[in-house]
């Protein structure tokens, strides 16, 4: 008996072989193995951190003097829905592929086989994009909010996750002024805001690495002059700039000491492709322009619920998994589809682990304006 290739065990066995695509934050800040939930509904727990308890002095006679556990909130939230599908007709199969011999030899079965697995893979990404959108904007609000598309039956809606309680975010980046450069002899905005954010962020108990800044913000940063005075100075060693092209839109730009804090700094110029409103493809980045963000490495984690699929044999099955493909045939028309489903969810592990702005070349807003 040959092998059927739309079996969802044999797709399934191909995604898990293909190579896997790098994407910088995703894979930076929400890396390991992701949690996988049997049920459609995911829960996500994230903790206040134990913060800087120092253990108390105690007379030998009281004995030991408890010291409280950190408390933790529990979300129980509904990923969302990712399905995208790429459709295989009798014409896609009866012509020569891009990059196949013009003579070649290839029936149209062995093409099905070919775009199986490009499509496969072709889905793959789409969804690995959407995940690192996620996974960006979790950073920058503590929060998404995902537009779901909808038909003439189901209006269209958004679904947010939001990581805090009531409307006062804990994860913005609290700016002084809007950022600018220095001079030879003085720091300049952005320097004194990320040190003070930098520290705020240890005083909390968190750790804090890396400053994730959009092209514009990068280039403000280079051309400061009291950078340039700082690093030519032999008596003190405040770092290094030696910006370097990172695969997927990242450029490290350096290592530069925040008031004894040392992060590396990454401009990210990632950019992806949607069709906007008006119908036409669009290219967008993930990471704002005039962006700034603080975090470490493995502080947020990704869930993926399950995913409920009627399949060719007339049957409801629910898998699990970060991808779950399916097989559509359409006999009438002489049409087949694949599709690719993924239900993630992008969240911190600890309360507020990031310090994040989206826009820092603009002064900061206060609560009177509007």
């Amino acid at each position: 008996m040959g092998i059927n290739i739309y079996e969802t065990f044999f797709m399934e066995t191909a995604l898990k072989e293909m190579p896997k695509v790098y994407t910088f934050v995703k894979d930076r800040y929400f890396g390991g193995a992701p949690t996988i939930f049997k049920t459609e509904k995911v829960v996500v727990d994230y903790d206040d951190g134990e913060g800087n308890m120092m253990a108390p002095f105690v007379i030998p006679r009281v004995g030991a003097v408890p010291m409280k556990r950190s408390g933790y909130n529990t979300y129980e939230l509904v990923p969302p829905y990712i399905a995208p599908s790429r459709p295989l007709s009798i014409d896609d199969l009866t012509k020569r592929m891009a990059g196949e011999s013009i003579v070649s030899t290839l029936t149209p079965e062995q093409r099905e086989r070919q775009f199986l697995l490009d499509d496969m893979e072709f889905l793959d990404r789409a969804i690995t994009r959407r995940e690192e959108w996620m996974c960006v904007n979790t950073m920058l609000d503590n929060s998404c909010t995902m537009h779901h598309i909808g038909d003439k039956e189901n209006k269209p809606k958004d679904l947010t996750a939001q990581y805090y309680d009531g409307n006062e975010n804990p994860g913005v980046f609290q700016q002084s002024a809007a950022w600018d450069i220095g001079t030879a002899n003085k720091r300049g905005t952005w320097y004194k805001d990320v040190a003070a954010q930098a520290a705020s962020l240890i005083d909390a108990g968190r750790n804090v690495t890396d400053l994730i800044v959009g092209s514009e913000v990068a280039e403000m940063i280079l051309s400061d002059p009291w950078v340039h005075a700082m690093l030519d100075n032999r008596r003190i060693e405040i770092g290094e700039v030696d910006p370097q092209w990172q695969p997927n839109g990242v450029i490290r730009i350096g290592r530069l000491n925040f008031g004894g804090v040392a992060l590396d700094i990454f401009s990210y110029r990632g950019t992806y492709q949607e069709i906007n409103e008006d119908g036409k493809l669009e290219t967008k980045n993930y990471f704002p322009t005039k962006g700034a963000l603080l975090a470490a490495p493995n502080t947020g984690k990704l869930r993926y619920g399950a995913v409920t699929q009627v399949e060719m044999d007339q049957n409801t099955h629910t898998r699990t998994g970060t991808r779950v493909p399916k097989h559509n045939v359409d006999s009438v028309h002489n049409q087949k589809e694949v599709i690719l489903t993924a239900r993630p969810i992008a969240a911190p592990i600890m309360k507020s682990p990031w310090r994040a702005c989206r826009d820092v070349m603009s002064a900061p807003t206060t609560e009177d304006e509007p």
